[in-house]
């Protein structure tokens, strides 16, 4: 399950040497209407970069990959950012745009009534897309702000960075502009598909054999409408390509109706076979 509601939390001891990576983004200034689908695009381009070479299967629903959102906002003319805070362990991509626009919100609501914006961790709530106040972090000592004394810096030849660049499998930027041509589909519908999640799903679908509209339609219709419903990524649900594939079959051969086919769809989920 999820950390959020549970009255207790193990720790996996078989995944204590997994080594952690933290990427740390400069400050992303942009208009507050646009930003949390700003920071939904650039996790979904981090997770397809990291997925694509290999580095880690970034199941974020597992903890493979998590998000600490950091919001600030600043009146207009203002060179400098208000006070921020950082929402922590946001474990999808969804929850991060949710986060990003309930935390906008509620800064610009507090500023308005005349308050002060409190530098603290908060907690997101799947449940009702809300973030509550976690440890506040008065100082800079308490983010760490000095350099680890144990560890030493770590600057790659440039040389060797660039043979390994030489190495690196198909970008994900260019694998979605090949994916569109071969498709035949506009950057319109290409990105309806990204913003599902579903690109890997109907890409594989398609190579079972499904026609490439069809298998679109499924992914990015009925089933991304149950993930929303159920606040899952599309990922996440128990319906595999090959499961889509056969109800694609079912429908063309004509023994589905497409009302059938949903309600197949829906016994897959509930677990029926």
């Amino acid at each position: 399950g999820r950390i959020q509601g549970a009255e207790y939390s193990l720790v996996d001891y078989n995944r204590a040497g997994v080594p952690l990576i933290e990427i740390v983004t400069k400050p992303i200034e942009v208009e507050p209407a646009l930003a949390p689908a700003v920071a939904r695009a650039y996790v979904t381009e981090l997770r397809e970069l990291i997925v694509a070479l290999g580095v880690s299967d970034a199941h974020m629903h597992q903890g493979s990959m998590r998000v600490d959102a950091n919001v600030s906002l600043k009146p207009r003319g203002r060179t400098e950012f208000g006070t921020r805070t950082e929402t922590k362990n946001v474990n999808s991509i969804r929850s991060v745009e949710r986060a990003v626009r309930f935390e906008i919100q509620r800064q610009a609501a507090v500023l308005q009534a005349g308050g002060t914006i409190v530098q603290e961790t908060r907690h997101f709530h799947e449940n009702d897309g809300s973030t509550t106040s976690g440890r506040v972090k008065e100082e800079a000592e308490d983010y760490r702000y000095f350099p680890e004394p144990d560890l030493t810096p770590v600057a790659p030849d440039a040389a060797w960075i660039e043979s390994l660049r030489q190495t690196l499998p198909e970008s994900p930027l260019k694998r979605r502009a090949r994916i569109r041509e071969q498709w035949g589909i506009s950057e319109h519908e290409m990105q309806s598909v990204i913003n599902a999640g579903a690109l890997d799903l109907v890409e594989q679908t398609v190579e079972l054999g499904a026609d490439p509209a069809v298998a679109r339609k499924w992914w990015t219709g009925e089933i991304a409408r149950i993930s929303n419903e159920q606040g899952v990524d599309v990922a996440e649900l128990p319906i595999t390509p090959q499961d889509v594939r056969r109800i694609i079959t079912l429908t063309t051969d004509g023994t589905l109706n497409d009302k059938l086919a949903r309600q197949v769809i829906e016994g897959v989920l509930a677990g029926e076979g």
